[in-house]
């Protein structure tokens, strides 16, 4: 269903909750003047009744149904069944008094949870088109910097007639950089916190990053093993799969560029703290500046991201040195 029908229908649940409580308050202000006419009722026959003992009148007996004499006792009594029939009453207004405030508290919640998934979604995928734009702006990074390399070797061979026309495309192209770099380091986005856990199909979702990747690792001349260890397959992580999309995609790329000719990437499962993980890691990537700011501090767009997306699942990502190589990998929760 799409936001727009799923917005319409939310207002239509709002229009229904407005018309329900309108019709619970008309329906108890009747059941209220009822009631108050009832009483006023019963106070005029009691001043009534009152009036003709006073007065030393006759009572007509047939008025008080509920009261009849006993020959036997020679006296006047109140028949039972009328304390039956009272109880009876006063428990049935009580059972319907909780009944209307259980259900209107019910429809209440049931609203209430339904605005709330709402909100939910659609934050959802207001950060998931937020997540998209930085990790796309990420990627034209490279090409603007290579181009900008390129023009800046041909201003020192190029014609002097030509140089003006170079130094324009350079200067343009240190806009459009400074433009990214807004986008990049937009450090004030947040990110909701993931609760649900989502079933994910492992080897569709690596199958297509390494069908993305394909030209860095011709290019690179590097082979990609991978190994699952006792994996169903699709597993329930707790995390979105665009996120982990993006996560694995983003230490991917990161493996291909700095490591030797072959990385491993090993699937498998993690028990710490009472708690079930999935731990994704790749293994034979060379130390380097960029892993080392990460462990420190998160710093750059597509390794600030991945610390923020696990952040938000309860995941975490680590690094651990293996002599002349270095392992990275995350944690993710699952069922």
């Amino acid at each position: 269903m799409s936001l727009k029908y799923k917005t319409v229908s939310i207002y239509l649940y709002i229009f229904f909750l407005i018309m329900f409580i309108h019709f619970q308050m008309g329906w108890w202000l009747y059941y209220f003047f009822k009631e108050q006419n009832k009483y006023y009722q019963l106070l005029q026959n009691y001043d009534t009744l009152i009036l003709k003992i006073l007065n030393k009148e006759n009572l007509n007996l047939e008025e008080i149904h509920y009261v009849f004499y006993d020959p036997t006792e020679k006296k006047y009594k109140i028949n039972e069944t009328i304390y039956d029939i009272r109880e009876k009453e006063k428990k049935k207004k009580l059972f319907m008094l909780f009944s209307e405030i259980f259900f209107s508290l019910l429809l209440f919640i049931l609203i209430s949870f339904l605005i709330l998934k709402f909100y939910h979604k659609k934050n959802q995928l207001l950060m998931d088109k937020i997540i998209f734009l930085n990790s796309f702006t990420h990627e034209l990074k490279t090409p603007i910097t290579l181009i900008k390399l390129n023009l800046q070797t041909l201003r020192r061979k190029v014609q002097k007639k030509y140089l003006s026309l170079i130094e324009t495309s350079i200067s343009e192209l240190n806009l459009l950089n400074d433009k990214m770099n807004q986008i990049l380091f937009d450090k004030d986005i947040i990110l909701p916190k993931i609760k649900k856990y989502i079933p994910i199909d492992l080897d569709v979702l690596i199958n297509k990053i390494l069908m993305e990747l394909e030209y860095n690792i011709k290019k690179k001349q590097c082979k990609v093993l991978i190994k699952k260890e006792n994996i169903e397959n699709p597993v329930k992580l707790k995390i979105p799969y665009w996120w982990l999309f993006l996560i694995l995609k983003e230490l991917i790329t990161n493996a291909i560029k700095y490591s030797d000719n072959e990385i491993k990437i090993t699937i498998s499962k993690k028990n710490l703290r009472f708690k079930k993980y999935l731990k994704i890691s790749l293994v034979n990537q060379k130390k380097n500046q960029n892993f080392q700011d990460f462990e420190i501090m998160g710093t750059g767009l597509g390794l600030y991201f991945v610390k923020e997306m696990l952040n938000k699942c309860d995941g975490k990502i680590e690094l651990k040195d293996l002599e002349a190589n270095l392992e990275i990998y995350v944690l993710i929760q699952y069922i």
